[in-house]
C-alpha cells in the first residue's frame, strides 16, 4: 500500500526520505491472514523499520454488535 502509493517502486531515493524518522513499522491485524501478515514484515524490511504484529481480533467490535444478529 505505501510502497506504490509513494511511488518507491520507481524512486527507492525517496525511502530514507520518507521514512528518516520511523523506527518500527506495526501490523495490527483482525484477521489471522498468513499472507498479509507476510506482506506486512516483508514491508517492514524493505523500509528497514523494526516489525511488530499486534493480533487485536474481532471481539471488540462483536459484542457491542450482537443485538443486530438476535
Amino acid at each position: 500500500m505505501v510502497v506504490k502509493s509513494l511511488k518507491l517502486d520507481s524512486h527507492p531515493e525517496l525511502k530514507e526520505l520518507y521514512f528518516a524518522n520511523y523506527r518500527r513499522l506495526t501490523y495490527v491485524s483482525q484477521n489471522q491472514d498468513e499472507g498479509l501478515l507476510s506482506a506486512a514484515e516483508e514491508a517492514a524490511i524493505y523500509l528497514g523499520l523494526e516489525f511488530r504484529h499486534i493480533h487485536v481480533g474481532m471481539h471488540k467490535i462483536e459484542e457491542p454488535l450482537r443485538w443486530c444478529v438476535s
